[in-house]
């Protein structure tokens, strides 16, 4: 009687344990310290030294690990953690528990790491919610030697309350995460709409990289040419990576992408050696339908990028080509205003200052006409022709001041540029400019309209020995023309054609012509390209 009455005492201390394990599983909505209060409990629960609980995320990784009964030190030795293969991999098939007098007879049983202690006795479940396994305890080293049936049902038992639990952690830290997306998303928001102007594709990297605790997060915008270059980053190695471009030409997906560093990057021809990263995320900026740029995140380590993620990932690369979005109309606005301020101060030096000068000019004219022979008729038909040339110079001022590109140069400036740097003592370099060159070309055209014009003007002082160039560029009925003439020698039979080559495949690629003519009295260098439909209509 004494003895069974120790069985009985024995059972009711087992069920107060499991009772009081369960109670404290419900209380923690931390997923780390469930799974250390699950571990715990169940070594107290079934007599083990030893215990373990794994969860594994929907590839079938390795997520999360804590284990007890080890202490730091061995653990480091040992290394890497359980990968879920052999045995342990079969209690995620689910089913009933797991109970073995020695594990090492088990037909899937595939060894322990060389520093790994001894083990015998075995118990493990899947830990099962809803029908679906994703995690897995055991337990080794019973201390009654083996592992009874009703430490199983006991652990059985600990187990679905443990599924509960560990469902219920991953939800609560999933809505904490995007508790915490959505107050990141309304404060850009809230910037994005302030007037002060902040960096709002800034903001995005910084925030992004907090939220996802990435190694660095990097926004990649169009560089003009098929490839991306980055634009602003956040993280390791942040500063060094502004600027830095795709090293081939790659089109943005049309989807997000979440996978390996290698999988990611290396169809970008992205190549960030230095960075420490294993896993990826790649979310294309996206504007009513318009690519604008790429969102990428870089992780080094656990946990892996969830579905979770990608989704707020995508909410927020929708607020940065939102960002994107206000900084083209902010500019396009600010351009508007100086253009129509210049449009203004142009008719009112032609509408005012050129009829004065015109007028005062006839009347100069008329009274010369009235004056004997002598100088005093020369200085007034000089100061007539100074006027004239006032007047040219006044217009060439309104027709500069319609410079879509005040900060870098336009067209007018760079090839005004052109001549000051290939001039010198002896070739004189003469420029005139007919027609709205700023408004007319887009940036590929004013590109090779500018090269045209440094190799015809280099070339016509270099190897014709001229002593006048003259460099013109008319922009007239949908076309852009650019003339070179110069006084020298002509084209040497022995000069390398190279350059003027370059020129005729320029035009070519845009349906345009390239004709040099030459002969003793100096050489002619043509190149026209036709204006596309969607720039100015000359």
């Amino acid at each position: 009687m004494t003895s069974r009455a120790d069985v009985v005492e024995d059972a009711a201390d087992r069920l107060r344990l499991l009772l009081d394990a369960n109670r404290t599983l419900v209380e923690e909505l931390d997923l780390p310290e469930v799974l250390r209060r699950i571990v715990t409990a169940a070594i107290d629960l079934v007599g083990a030294r030893y215990g373990a609980i794994g969860v594994f995320d929907d590839d079938g990784r390795l997520e999360v690990f804590i284990h007890a009964g080890i202490d730091d030190e061995t653990a480091a030795q040992i290394g890497h953690l359980p990968r879920g293969r052999g045995l342990l991999g079969d209690l995620l098939d689910g089913g009933p528990a797991v109970r073995l007098d020695d594990v090492t007879t088990h037909p899937h049983y595939t060894g322990f790491p060389a520093e790994h202690p001894p083990m015998r006795s075995f118990l493990g479940l899947g830990l099962e919610v809803r029908g679906r396994v994703y995690g897995n305890l055991y337990l080794t080293d019973s201390a009654h030697g083996t592992f009874s049936e009703e430490d199983a049902e006991l652990a059985r038992a600990l187990g679905e309350t443990a599924g509960v639990a560990i469902a219920n952690a991953r939800l609560y830290d999933e809505s904490r995460r995007r508790e915490a997306w959505s107050s990141a998303s309304a404060e850009v928001t809230r910037e994005l709409l302030s007037p002060d102007g902040i960096d709002a594709l800034e903001l995005v990297a910084v925030r992004v990289q907090e939220l996802t605790r990435a190694s660095l997060v990097a926004v990649l915008l169009p560089a003009g040419d098929g490839t991306y270059a980055v634009s602003r980053a956040a993280g390791t190695h942040s500063q060094e990576l502004v600027g830095v471009r795709t090293t081939t030409a790659a089109a943005a997906p049309v989807e997000p992408t979440i996978g390996t560093v290698a999988a990611v990057c290396a169809p970008l021809g992205l190549d960030l050696p230095d960075v420490p990263a294993s896993q990826a995320m790649l979310v294309p900026l996206v504007d009513a339908d318009d690519p604008r740029g790429l969102l990428v995140v870089l992780r080094d380590g656990p946990p892996r990028f969830d579905d979770t993620d990608l989704s707020m990932a995508e909410a927020f690369a929708g607020q940065a080509a939102l960002a994107l979005g206000k900084r083209d109309l902010r500019q396009a606005r600010e351009a508007m205003l100086v253009l129509e301020d210049r449009d203004r101060i142009a008719r009112d030096l032609h509408d005012h200052v050129i009829q004065r000068l015109f007028a005062s000019g006839l009347t100069l004219q008329s009274v010369h006409a009235t004056i004997p022979v002598g100088a005093p008729r020369d200085r007034l038909a000089a100061q007539v022709a100074e006027m004239d040339e006032t007047i040219r110079q006044i217009r060439r001022t309104i027709f500069e001041l319609h410079d879509t590109d005040p900060g870098q140069g336009g067209v007018r400036r760079r090839l005004r540029r052109v001549v000051s740097a290939t001039g010198d003592g002896g070739t004189a370099v003469t420029l005139q400019i007919d027609g709205p060159v700023d408004l007319a070309l887009d940036d590929g055209l004013a590109d090779d309209v500018v090269a045209v014009a440094r190799e015809g003007v280099s070339n016509a002082r270099r190897h014709a020995q001229a002593e006048h160039i003259e460099l013109r560029c008319v922009v007239r009925g949908g076309e852009v023309v650019v003339t070179v003439n110069d006084d020298g020698r002509g084209v040497p039979e022995d000069a390398r054609r190279s350059g003027l080559d370059n020129l005729a495949r320029r035009a070519e690629a845009r349906c345009g012509t390239c004709r040099v003519t030459s002969g003793r009295g100096g050489t002619t260098l043509r190149w026209a390209a036709p204006i596309p439909d969607e720039g100015y209509d000359a």
